[in-house]
């Protein structure tokens, strides 16, 4: 009888567990019109005979994917229904709570996990942008990105802008795009950009203000 409940019990963390992990993994319906929109930036940047490469199109795609789900269920930036609601009760939109001194009360843990949170974003820009493969152009994007996260949390009730994020943010982009430099040396992919494919310079710039959109409206 023991082994019985062992088992069952056993049997409901494990579907519990699954169950999280999908519930983390599923984009709202909202956000696959981001998809849509990334299509449509292929067709209308990329010249005749000169559209993205299947390595592009693939990358952007999982660029968008891995924002939306990072957003909306990791970082948490404001939502419009947020707003819907504490306009309805009379609260104030703006929540500001900041910590601006560097690894101050910072868990080993949150700092790896930061770092970690932000390689996949340095390692697909410069896969599907020649631009991003200047470490120099590929940290400013991070940086601006998290800068534009930290400065969105003031708007939230719960979460907090906080210098190390922004800290570990840009080491988890310089640590994605050493892999990507280590992959490209192994594979022999070129480092310079090509300059027919300069109208989609600035795509990942482009995948992460519709990904942030998307996801404030979700």
């Amino acid at each position: 009888m023991g082994a019985a409940q062992g088992n069952a019990s056993g049997i409901e963390i494990q579907m519990g567990l699954f169950e999280s992990i999908t519930d983390i993994l599923f984009l709202k319906p909202v956000c696959f019109l981001g998809f849509l929109i990334i299509g449509v930036l292929f067709v209308v940047l990329g010249r005749k005979k000169q559209l993205p490469t299947i390595k592009i199109w693939i990358a952007s795609m999982g660029l968008y994917y891995y924002l939306c789900l990072m957003l909306n269920q990791i970082v948490g930036i404001p939502a419009r229904s947020e707003f819907v609601r504490l306009s309805g009760l009379g609260e104030s939109f703006f929540h500001p709570k900041f910590n601006l001194i560097p690894f101050y009360d910072v868990g080993i843990l949150s700092f790896v996990l930061n770092i970690i949170l932000f390689i996949p974003f340095g390692f697909l820009c410069p896969v599907i942008s020649g631009r991003y493969r200047n470490i120099r152009n590929m940290l400013l994007l991070g940086a601006g990105f998290s800068a534009v996260i930290e400065f969105s949390q003031m708007f939230t009730l719960n979460r907090v802008t906080d210098i190390n994020d922004l800290l570990t943010n840009i080491l988890g982009t310089a640590a994605g795009y050493l892999c990507y430099r280590f992959i490209a040396k192994r594979t022999g992919e070129r480092s310079v950009w090509i300059e027919e494919k300069e109208d989609l310079a600035y795509l990942p710039v482009m995948i992460v203000v519709t990904a942030y959109l998307i996801c404030f409206l979700s």
